[in-house]
């Protein structure tokens, strides 16, 4: 019986093991994501920039291009938000799901042991009980 109990605290161990790498590997990768997405927002500020300081340098009455371009880069800001709102959304949502499993697996492995033990125990209780009741209806009859 210990054996077994040492074998449900293992998956347990395991299951909260797992739950904690899954979240430290999508932790990392949503970090990597939001940084790339600010490197190509800063690539493409710097590009926009150099672009209009040359345009501006040559001609001077591109103003209505500077506006689309300015347009532009708030769409490029605004979706440079999003997925960084979106990141942080779901590695929120991920380690809330993540504690729930964990929390949810190890509280249906303990409560299935100790169903399990009431019924081997009840099991074994009612069976013993019907043996001496056996034996007894046997040896006084």
């Amino acid at each position: 019986m210990c054996i077994f109990f040492f074998f449900i605290w293992c998956v347990c161990v395991l299951c909260t093991v797992y739950g904690i790498f899954y979240c430290c590997f999508v932790f990392c990768f949503c970090c990597l994501f939001v940084w790339v997405c600010f490197i190509c927002f800063v690539i493409v500020v710097c590009f926009f920039l150099l672009f209009w300081v040359v345009i501006f340098y040559w001609c001077f009455d591109c103003i209505v291009y500077f506006f689309c371009d300015v347009i532009i880069l708030f769409i490029f800001f605004f979706y440079f938000v999003l997925c960084f709102l979106y990141c942080c959304f779901y590695l929120v949502c991920l380690v809330f799901f993540c504690i729930f499993c964990c929390v949810l697996c190890y509280f249906l492995i303990y409560f299935l042991c100790c169903f399990l033990f009431w019924v081997v125990f009840l099991f074994l209780f009612f069976f013993f009980v019907y043996v001496c009741f056996y034996l007894w209806l046997l040896l006084f009859c």
